[in-house]
């Protein structure tokens, strides 16, 4: 055609492993999670941190009393400012774990790019540090750690 070199793939040289990279690679494409070239899309991740992380959030609330959940959280800040992903998306399976669930499937498609794990995570931190502040339960059990005690602040 025109002089331009088509290449030509044979089954033998197609590899299964490209095929599952280019499966996971169009799947976050169409979940929004990605560009067309298989970049981070924020826009998408933001909007799976908002609806994941206020789930998370909420159902630990409702299933913890407020010392737990404030540990917890900070577990997992703890990790995001040690910048430790691997360590985040371990800790994300635990969080669900203690509330008799699976890691959503929508998060296990994400943690199929590193780059959008990486994202996902840190923004899902973000949210649950923006959660408890305003809650001011960040700030109480900050305090409590430092002082080995409980303290509400006055109204």
């Amino acid at each position: 055609m025109n002089g331009e070199h088509i290449p030509v793939i044979s089954r033998e040289s197609a590899s299964i492993i490209d095929g599952k990279q280019n499966e996971s690679r169009d799947r976050l494409f169409r979940m929004g999670l990605t560009t067309r070239d298989g970049l981070p899309d924020s826009v998408g991740i933001l909007a799976l941190c908002g609806v994941f992380g206020a789930t998370l959030y909420d159902d630990l609330k409702t299933s913890l009393n407020g010392i737990e959940l404030d540990g917890l959280c900070e577990g997992f800040l703890f990790l995001r400012d040690s910048e430790n992903a691997s360590g985040m998306l371990d800790y994300l399976v635990e969080l669900y774990s203690i509330l008799g669930q699976k890691l959503p499937v929508q998060i296990g498609w994400a943690a199929t790019n590193a780059d959008v794990l990486h994202e996902f995570l840190f923004l899902l931190a973000q949210d649950f540090e923006e959660y408890l502040t305003e809650d001011r339960s960040l700030e109480i059990f900050r305090t409590a750690r430092k002082n080995d005690s409980i303290s509400v602040p006055a109204d």
